[in-house]
């Protein structure tokens, strides 16, 4: 194995992470707070864990990295020169790496969501507490109806007030009433 000090860390990160991404392990490999040789154990670990039917799913990023690492090992080989591809021959020039193309994503459909009475999505806490504001109230009222707490009611409203172009008319009297109406434009 090479010595630790010439391990890209970024590169091990980037390799340990594809690796985790292809749920061949039984449970993944810590990748933050752990140190550089604690790290490379187990990804080299890791990788010789892998059925010999699931090696060929492995990606040539956690291939690539897991050959750097006994690079010393194979018979006549040198470590590589910095910015060579592994596997190329010492001294010779790289080939210009080809691109990849990438198959256009296809699009998902949006959903389509309900919204309320002043604009909250259907079956939320905030659009119960806007249907009940629509009918009106006192604010015990209001919270029965919408099952929201009255400090829940108050930040919702003004919330409302500030964003949605809502209109809250509050009755006088001894137990205030609230109702509220979309704002004309």
């Amino acid at each position: 194995m090479i010595g630790i000090d010439k391990v890209n860390m970024q590169e091990l990160k980037a390799a340990v992470k594809e690796l985790n991404g292809l749920e061949l392990l039984p449970a993944s490999i810590k990748v933050i707070g752990v140190t550089k040789q604690i790290l490379v154990d187990a990804f080299v670990e890791g990788v010789e864990s892998v059925s010999d039917d699931d090696s060929a799913s492995l990606t040539d990023g956690v291939v690539n990295m897991y050959n750097s690492l006994f690079a010393d090992e194979v018979e006549g080989a040198g470590a590589p020169e910095p910015g060579a591809e592994p596997g190329a021959e010492p001294g010779a020039e790289k080939a210009p790496k080809e691109k990849k193309e990438k198959a256009p994503k296809e699009k998902k459909d949006k959903k389509i969501v309900e919204k309320g009475p002043f604009g909250s999505t259907v079956g939320s806490g905030a659009n119960n507490i806007d249907v009940a504001l629509a009918a009106g109230g006192t604010m015990d009222e209001l919270t029965a109806a919408s099952g929201s707490t009255k400090a829940r009611i108050s930040v919702h409203m003004k919330f409302l007030v500030a964003n949605r172009n809502v209109v809250i008319t509050e009755t006088e009297g001894p137990t205030p009433k609230f109702s509220g109406v979309v704002k004309p434009a």
